[in-house]
């Protein structure tokens, strides 16, 4: 909570560094954990959909989040911010 304001739950997601833990509860119960390698933010008329949503031989996670300024003409975000994970071993 930011005063009056409920923050959404990737708020914060551009603060993450190489390294940090995200911990993900599954539906049975049971937790996994991924390590950040990398948080990008980029324009999102240049989204790197390949790399977020594209084939991979690994297990991985890419968060995806609003980012950047704020238009108020059109009520979006420019940018995006994305962590991507890999599975901890």
């Amino acid at each position: 909570v930011d005063g009056d304001k409920m923050l959404g739950v990737f708020h914060g997601l551009n603060k993450l560094v190489a390294g940090d833990p995200i911990k993900v509860v599954r539906e049975n119960g049971t937790t996994v954990t991924f390590n950040v390698t990398a948080v990008e933010t980029v324009k999102k008329s240049t989204f790197p959909t390949q790399a977020v949503y594209g084939p991979t031989t690994e297990t991985w996670l890419a968060l995806v989040t609003c980012g950047g300024r704020f238009d108020a003409t059109t009520g979006n975000y420019e940018d995006s911010v994305i962590a991507f994970a890999k599975l901890a071993s």
